[in-house]
């Protein structure tokens, strides 16, 4: 169903701590000065791979080991999730410094590793800060279904102009933008610029009701849209509101509810039928101050986006995914994958109202085979791909609740459209 990794909450806060704990950005950056290999005439295009509607990048740590990163545009900060891997390598750490986990409570610890290097095709980032979580709080491995080691955010992006191109599914990394006859092909959209993140406003149309609001443009969200609210004050979009975890995060489940919208308008572009997730925050809290949400990757996707941090200028450029159906789970079954191999499908959420939750399944059921597939041959985005396909495809699976082993079957059906047209 979901997975919605809350990145972007924690690293916003994690760098206001930072002068809260009274550590500046040159102290962080002091001793050795960062260096990024990049010739100013010949950027560097770097290959991705979109798993469950992340941006993955292959990246070699200190010339030594193979680690996936996130890209994640809505993170002020990059961050290194697994400690154990720093301590096999000899990585020396430096501060520790406190942020908060993404239920808003949860303080975590984070130490600065002020001396990593970073390759990823031939671009070379030497000598650049990262923060280190101590303790492994959170495995985003299980709500991906691949290992991943970290994310990188805006403290190593804004030092380029990124391009972004869904289609060949490669990060292209300019230190000037590209001539003129290609930028003309790109429309620059009204964006403001903050703290190294790009915020654009939306036409948003909810049961009739049109809104303009102000999101952050997350490449870190595998959501369409993370709408934030104080609280649900829209009488008729409570009742139609589903309470449900939205996600996993650092510190915690996180509540919220599923909605949908009609439609959404981006610089005169619409886009239709969109599965909103919606997180309910304090009153006065500081995420509902500066935007609405989060505008996520099964949107951006759709488009070629250039991001130049200079200037805090955003250009997009409609390519073959525009105006295509955003891909929609038709079971109503959330997933995380477990186990050493990530093979071990448990379902941590079943939607009121789906094929699923008609057919009988449950909360901690273990998937173990679908449609006669083996889960130890099977991946979590495998799994999900199956999950999104056409209405009226028939799902048999097996599962294991407790010691039974039960079978069921359903057929797709886009439950989250039925339940909010």
């Amino acid at each position: 169903m979901r997975i919605h990794t809350l990145f972007t909450i924690i690293l916003f806060l994690a760098i206001q701590t930072l002068g809260q704990n009274g550590l500046s950005r040159p102290e962080l950056e002091a001793g050795v000065p960062s260096r990024v290999t990049l010739n100013r005439f010949n950027p560097s295009t770097v290959p991705f791979e979109f798993i469950n509607d992340f941006i993955v990048i292959d990246m070699i740590l200190n010339e030594q080991i193979l680690l996936k990163f996130i890209l994640d545009t809505g993170s002020e900060a990059s961050i290194i999730t697994q400690p154990e891997i720093i301590d096999m390598l000899g990585i020396p750490r430096g501060k520790v410094v406190k942020l908060y986990g993404a239920d808003r409570k949860t303080i975590l610890n984070a130490q600065i590793l002020p001396i990593v290097q970073l390759k990823a095709s031939n671009l070379n980032f030497e000598n650049i800060p990262i923060l280190l979580l101590q303790d492994n709080y959170f495995n985003t491995s299980t709500d991906i279904g691949v290992q991943i080691h970290g994310i990188l955010g805006a403290d190593i992006l804004r030092r380029f102009i990124i391009e972004i191109n869904p289609i060949d599914q490669t990060i292209t990394f300019h230190k000037k933008l590209p001539n003129k006859q290609r930028l003309k092909k790109y429309t620059r959209i009204n964006s403001d610029y903050d703290r190294g993140r790009f915020f654009t406003n939306i036409q948003i149309n909810q049961n009739g009701k049109v809104k303009n609001e102000r999101f952050l443009i997350d490449s870190g969200s595998n959501e369409a849209i993370v709408y934030h609210l104080d609280t649900i004050r829209d009488a008729q979009l409570a009742t139609n509101l589903v309470p449900t975890a939205i996600s996993q995060g650092l510190g915690g489940e996180i509540k919220g509810y599923t909605g949908f919208a009609n439609s959404i308008e981006l610089e005169n572009l619409l886009i239709r039928n969109i599965p909103i997730q919606y997180q309910v925050l304090s009153y006065g809290d500081s995420l509902t101050s500066f935007r609405s949400g989060i505008l996520g990757i099964p949107v951006l996707k759709q488009f070629n986006i250039l991001m130049y941090y200079a200037r805090g200028d955003v250009y997009l450029k409609k390519n073959k995914l525009f105006g295509s159906n955003i891909e929609r789970d038709k079971s109503g079954i959330s997933l995380i994958a477990s186990g050493p191999s990530l093979n071990d499908f448990i379902i941590t959420n079943v939607f009121p109202g789906s094929p699923a939750y008609h057919a009988g399944l449950k909360k901690d059921d273990r998937i173990i085979s679908v449609k006669g597939v083996n889960n130890k041959l099977l991946g979590l985005s495998d799994i999900n791909k199956k999950f999104k396909r056409k209405n009226g495809r028939r799902m048999r699976l097996k599962v294991k609740r407790g010691a039974e082993t039960i079978s069921v079957s359903f057929r797709l059906d886009d439950y989250l459209l039925k339940n909010f047209s």
